[in-house]
């Protein structure tokens, strides 16, 4: 028989005992000493030797689901952000945290972050998966996620400033007009939107401000969509959304129009 499939509210409860699960934490570990010290066999270097690489997240939106599971989360947040200092002294460390959506807890946000071994703050936008506008009405939804980006953004400026720390803008995405999947379909919202932050990190650097970077997600490259296929399989070209979202979704290809966009506003910020 098949096993059945968790709920959300299942979900996380389970993933909500990592941070108390010792032999979580101690396989988590061995993964974490195997990668910062792997040696890269065409450079010859160690990944904790690497110049290249800018900086080590302890994870992917580390959550900790429950609030009964906040102490746990700051003790693991903390000893692991420290651990890595210890192996790897040139590289910086974040959480890799998508903000206070993922906390749910301002405080939470601002005490895993103020520890001395976590060097910089992160936070993630996703207008889409946060229901600011519906599927179908992206253009029509545009002013309102536009504001409340700002919003989520300037908040966590706010948490950044106290804590004398730089905020990156790690993640952000938006679908093509329309919903559209396909690499001819316009991205006339995602280029307003693109342009919205890229403005707002131009601000914030001109002015000596906290806001350092963004990235947006993701690069699609030359790969494109299997029509009538919605999801990845094995043997499909990787495209930056991931396997459970639809392909084609935030990828950015190498064809959009928006490319203009990102390499004028890379080049205002050197």
């Amino acid at each position: 028989a098949m096993a059945p499939k968790m709920n959300w509210d299942t979900q996380r409860d389970y993933t909500s005992k990592f941070y108390s699960c010792e032999p979580c934490i101690n396989d988590y570990n061995i993964q974490l000493n195997y990668i910062i010290k792997h040696v890269n066999k065409y450079t010859k270097k160690a990944y904790r030797d690497d110049p290249t690489i800018m900086a080590w997240e302890l994870a992917n939106e580390p959550r900790p689901m429950r609030p009964e599971a906040n102490e746990a989360y700051k003790k693991w947040t903390s000893s692991t952000a420290a651990y890595i200092k210890s192996i790897d002294k040139m590289h910086l460390v974040t959480l890799g945290a998508e903000g206070v959506m993922g906390t749910e807890d301002v405080e939470l946000f601002k005490q895993t972050h103020a520890i001395a071994a976590v060097d910089y703050l992160t936070i993630h936008i996703w207008p889409k998966n946060w229901g600011w506008f519906s599927d179908t009405s992206i253009v029509a939804g545009l002013p309102n996620v536009i504001a409340k980006t700002k919003a989520y953004i300037d908040q966590h400026i706010t948490i950044a400033n106290e804590l004398k720390k730089p905020l990156v803008v790690e993640e952000f995405g938006l679908p093509r007009d329309s919903h559209s999947f396909d690499p001819a379909h316009s991205t006339n919202a995602r280029d307003t939107y693109y342009s919205s932050i890229f403005t707002q990190l131009l601000s914030s650097r001109k002015t000596g401000g906290v806001l350092a970077g963004s990235n947006f997600w993701a690069f699609g490259g030359t790969a494109r969509p299997i029509p009538g296929q919605l999801m990845w399989k094995d043997g499909d070209d990787m495209m930056g959304d991931p396997p459970q979202e639809e392909q084609g979704l935030n990828a950015v290809f190498d064809s959009d129009s928006i490319w203009k966009l990102i390499t004028k506003n890379t080049a205002l910020l050197k």
